[in-house]
């Protein structure tokens, strides 16, 4: 049987990870990634009735996406 409060990954590739676990993952607190999800520029995550996770390879796209060669970039 499985707990109502089990994440459950998409794939056993692709953990869904809770928000603390996500920015232990990327380098940011749960609180900054929230602000993200307010605010926009953040990672994708899925809302699961109330509770977020976060898709390990979307934090992996996030991260890719965010690469840059210089400062003139931005």
């Amino acid at each position: 049987m499985i707990k109502k409060d089990d994440t459950r990954p998409v794939n056993s590739r692709d953990p869904l990870l809770k928000p603390d676990e996500a920015g232990e993952y990327v380098g940011f607190t749960a609180g900054w990634l929230a602000k993200l999800r307010i605010y926009g520029g953040g990672p994708n995550f899925i809302k699961l009735g109330r509770k977020i996770r976060y898709a390990r390879s979307d934090l992996d796209a996030w991260i890719a996406a965010s690469r840059s060669s210089s400062t003139s970039e931005h």
